[in-house]
């Protein structure tokens, strides 16, 4: 199984404008606002709300167990396929 990267990324100089610049381009096919699999923050603070410790536990749990589906999951982790 091929493994998959996830990039945090922090740019103090990154806005919505900016990536907003270039948003007829994408339209157009012609240019990403955003690489695949990288989010960009312009703070530290959003960086630290959206990885809790709750959620480095999961990929963590993610990485060892590798369900194949989002219901295997739910198994593995005794809780309700709808709170997963």
């Amino acid at each position: 199984m091929k493994s998959k990267q996830f990039i945090i990324q922090y740019d103090p100089s990154y806005s919505l404008s900016k990536m907003f610049e270039h948003f007829d381009q994408a339209i157009a096919c012609k240019k990403h606002l955003q690489p695949k699999n990288v989010m960009v923050c312009h703070d530290l603070a959003t960086i630290y709300s959206t990885i809790t410790k709750n959620r480095l536990d999961l990929l963590t749990f993610l990485v060892a167990k590798q369900p194949s589906n989002i219901y295997q999951l739910a198994q593995l982790l005794k809780r309700p396929y709808a709170h997963v």
